[in-house]
Order: structure tokens, then sequence, then C-alpha cells
């Protein structure tokens, strides 16, 4: 998340780490949209997910001592997520979080030039940087 600062723990719980194995790092992130599902970005390599952490703040999830949260059991990829605007992924977790989903726009609220929050354990700096160990935010322009 390059420019981003460190999110204080416990404030994003409906961010949502993607991962392999129950105590692997996180190799995407999501977001909790509604207590059985996350979104996430298409472009993800969508290969053996098997878990997700939800409410997370490190990339491993283990400091906290947060099992997965939920365990993905179908993925729905558009048929067109290599273009714009399809680049999304809806998972549906096995049980529903416990915690509380992100807050959506209502239809219509899509303005262009607002500006807008993302988050992550992305890359934090260019051209090699590291991938962010808490989970970061950073504001930018739609």
């Amino acid at each position: 998340i390059l420019g981003g600062q460190v999110v204080p723990i416990g404030t994003k719980t409906y961010t949502v780490g993607i991962r392999t194995t129950a105590n692997g790092e996180s190799f995407c992130g999501g977001a909790l949209i509604a207590p059985s599902y996350v979104i996430s970005s298409a472009h993800c390599e969508w290969r053996d997910v098997e878990y997700v952490t939800v409410g997370s703040h490190y990339i491993n999830g283990s400091e906290e001592g947060v099992p997965a949260d939920g365990e993905q059991i179908k993925i729905e990829v558009h048929h067109e997520h290599r273009s714009s605007p399809w680049d999304f992924v809806v998972l549906k977790l096995e049980r529903p979080s416990k915690f509380t989903p992100v807050k959506l726009p209502k239809h219509g609220d899509d303005k262009k030039g607002v500006w807008g929050t993302t988050m992550g354990w992305g890359v934090t700096s260019t051209p090699d940087g590291d991938y962010s160990l808490e989970l970061k935010s950073v504001k930018l322009q739609v």
C-alpha cells in the first residue's frame, strides 16, 4: 500500500485476508460485504484458496491468535474478469462471520473524483518494496 499508514488494530474488522492454508500469510485481501460473503479482486491468483481470516490486522494473523473465521466453499468469478470493470470475485464463507460487514455505497453514490480508502498488506515502496506485515490504508481519488 504505497504511501499508506498503519490502520489502528481492531478498527477495520471487515478486512479479509485470503490464504491457501489456515496458518499461511494472506496473498490477497478482500472485504466482508455480508455475514457470509467476501468481495475481492479476480486478478488474484485463485489457487487452492481454502481459508480466509476476517478481522486480522497482521498479514499472518498469528499475533492476535485469530484463526480462519470462515472457510471458503464457493467462488464466483465474472467471465469477463480480465477486463475492467469486472475485476472482482465473490467468496461464500462456510459459516457467517461474527464481524460487521463494511458499509456499502447506495446506488448512485459512485461519484467520479471523490476520495475513497483502500486497505491491505500490499507493497510499501517501488520498485522492489516489501509487503506490509500490518494492515495499511491509503486514500485514493476515484
